[in-house]
């Protein structure tokens, strides 16, 4: 007698027309994606969607919202003993044969590094730049040091583009649209022994605030580099 080979069991698939699998439609009908042809659950994605965006919106809104307030608080400034100024630029060139003892002379109040070199062609710029974390009494005394060593001191570089604990004397690494022009006056005010850090920063923001327009090819033009107060 031959053996006849049963066919294995096939599962049955039950139709609910509450939860309907991927790809299972109702008899007769084509297979598909859900969202495909007739009976499309349109308003379950449009839902989705909707959704979706308002969790990117509220997203994006706390992101602003902390990048502000990032910006509003910087961070406290650590003490010179933990963390030296550094002193950074140039002197004149007629200095160049008493440069060792110039640089004694901007490091003698201590917790100073210094990178200072004689500008290769005599004048320096007329420009200094001062972290916000630089203590009021070496603020001042490189203030007197550069105004015995350099060109001068005629311009200041606003201390957003500036490192925190960082001095730049006869600097030409900043733009104009970076600076604000000062005043013998206002250098003098700002070397007053009676400031203490606090009020020394005020002043020195007060007194760099740049220009909103800069001249460009013989025009004004707004200034892309105004920093945000």
């Amino acid at each position: 007698m031959r053996s006849v080979r049963k066919a294995p069991h096939l599962p049955i698939l039950y139709h609910n027309p509450q939860a309907n699998p991927v790809g299972v439609r109702d008899a007769g009908s084509a297979i598909g994606p859900p969202e495909c042809g007739h009976g499309a659950r349109k308003g379950s994605l449009v839902t989705y969607q909707s959704g979706l965006k308002r969790v990117v919106a509220v997203g994006l809104m706390l992101w602003i919202a902390g990048t502000a307030q990032a910006a509003e608080a910087p961070k406290p400034c650590e003490p010179v003993e933990t963390k030296g100024i550094k002193v950074e630029g140039y002197i004149s060139k007629k200095f160049k044969k008493q440069k060792r003892a110039i640089i004694k002379e901007f490091s003698e109040m201590g917790h100073i590094r210094t990178a200072i070199r004689p500008f290769p062609m005599g004048e320096t710029a007329k420009v200094i730049g001062i972290g916000r974390c630089v203590p009021a009494y070496i603020a001042r005394h490189v203030m007197a040091k550069t105004l015995k060593y350099t060109s001068g001191i005629e311009s200041l570089v606003t201390q957003a583009f500036l490192p925190t604990h960082w001095i730049g004397i006869g600097t030409t690494t900043f733009d104009e649209p970076s600076q604000q022009l000062v005043t013998p006056e206002q250098v003098k005010q700002l070397m007053d022994p009676a400031l203490g850090d606090e009020e020394f920063h005020a002043l020195y923001r007060k007194f760099s605030v740049q220009d909103d327009l800069v001249p460009f090819f013989g025009l004004k033009s707004k200034n892309a580099k105004k920093a945000v107060e």
